[in-house]
């Protein structure tokens, strides 16, 4: 996982709560995956901006509906492990 940069905590921009909260005049917007569409659609009406989200699954780096994505139990709670600290920003987050 360490290898992997992409499996960086959301804490790495962010510090800690303390400094999190102390930024929340410089947000805009936090956009979810769950809500991504509707969000960006938000997000560019308030910039003023005309576009929209690739709905090509290349373009939107979809893998196929096909791909089997089912994680066995305990690599579901070794990701719940491993990305603790991210499931705690996320529900700071969603607070704000």
């Amino acid at each position: 996982m360490r290898a992997m940069p992409h499996f960086r905590s959301y804490w790495v921009w962010f510090d800690d709560e303390e400094y999190l909260l102390s930024r929340t005049g410089d947000l805009l917007m936090i956009l979810s995956q769950e809500s991504l569409e509707e969000d960006f659609g938000i997000l560019t009406s308030r910039l003023g901006l005309s576009t929209s989200l690739p709905t090509d699954d290349v373009a939107a780096h979809r893998n196929p509906a096909a791909v089997d994505r089912r994680l066995t139990d305990i690599a579901v709670e070794n990701l719940r492990r491993w990305f603790k600290r991210d499931y705690e920003f996320l529900d700071l987050c969603k607070r704000l």
